[in-house]
């Protein structure tokens, strides 16, 4: 009971999941024929944190009557161990219950309508309808109910308000509070749907679109399947690819984060890296290695097997020329 320091069993109780609280005397557990020193059982259901269309858990305590606790169970799976926030729920529901049995209102009438309702079905509401308090703050205020029926909780006061008397923000104002967030720094989804601040989410690789080179996949040709090492190899003398310093470096900033880089893949496929240009330069030009051109080729189709293969032969022809 005075473990407050999460106060998880607390908001329990105030959000009214404890229900069928029943109280039930012993006798012969203390001292047989004294009903007076004898303690008492406790019993209550609270809902499932997890899950609230779930069946409530089966919560009882054994009290003394110095209202010490001999011991406490719940078939939650927490509660097999003696304690849990369910238990904590149900003692703080007969704490607030014997408080409010000692208070009166005007009427001279206990005042038990303080206690939470029980909570039988949990609804969609609005959002203006529904209470965000904090477990601290529920609990001072109930706490100042028990000591005062009499007095207006703050929370009467907030559900009287009525959300029509707020008017609706002006296109002045709207535009101000968007352009308050955007100078802050702030990555608000509403910043992303809204112009002209949603240019600050396009991704890099598509604004730096243009900046980048095309990549190798466009040489593909669906005829290059039908044609021999002979006719692959007059094509490609035809082929001159360009590329600027600042294409290399828009590919490098863009990719420096490699696989985890869609990128990466795009423009990596169909080039000899290093960690490849060894087997390129040992393997035969007229029986490349197939797991060579396999791992060239990353993750494009089959259709570039036999572009792959000429790569390979023209980084061949590069190696015979240089030894010579």
């Amino acid at each position: 009971m005075k473990c407050h320091k999460s106060l998880k069993a607390h908001n329990f109780f105030t959000s009214g999941w404890v229900k069928e609280v029943n109280v039930a005397p012993t006798t012969g557990l203390d001292s047989p024929g004294s009903s007076q020193s004898s303690p008492v059982i406790v019993r209550g259901r609270v809902l499932h944190s997890q899950s609230l269309s779930a069946t409530p858990t089966n919560t009882w305590i054994i009290v003394a009557q110095d209202g010490g606790i001999m011991t406490a169970n719940c078939d939650c799976k927490a509660g097999l161990g003696g304690t849990c926030s369910h238990v904590g729920a149900v003692l703080f529901y007969v704490d607030a219950a014997v408080r409010a049995r000692e208070q009166k209102t005007v009427t001279q009438d206990k005042a038990y309508w303080l206690l939470p309702k029980a909570c039988k079905k949990v609804e969609y509401k609005p959002i203006s309808e529904i209470d965000f308090t904090s477990s601290a703050n529920r609990k001072r205020k109930f706490d100042a109910q028990l000591c005062d029926p009499t007095a207006q909780s703050s929370d009467t006061v907030v559900k009287r308000q009525s959300c029509d008397s707020v008017k609706p923000p002006t296109e002045a104002e709207k535009t101000k509070f968007l352009e308050d967030l955007y100078d802050h720094g702030s990555r608000a989804v509403i910043l992303s749907v809204t112009k002209p601040f949603n240019k600050a989410f396009i991704p890099k690789a598509v604004s730096m679109a243009s900046q980048l080179p095309e990549p190798l996949s466009v040489l593909r040709k669906d005829d290059s399947l039908m044609k021999d090492r002979s006719e692959l190899k007059k094509n490609t003398e035809s082929v001159c690819i360009v590329i600027t310093e600042d294409q290399v470096r828009a590919v490098e900033s863009l990719t420096r984060t490699q696989s985890k880089s869609n990128l990466w893949y795009t423009h990596r496929a169909g080039r000899i890296t290093s960690s490849s240009m060894k087997n390129a330069c040992a393997t035969k030009v007229e029986t490349p290695s197939l797991s060579l051109i396999n791992k060239v080729a990353l993750r494009l189709s089959v259709h570039l097997v036999l572009l792959m293969v000429a790569v390979v032969i023209i980084s061949a022809i590069f190696r015979m020329k240089i030894k010579n």
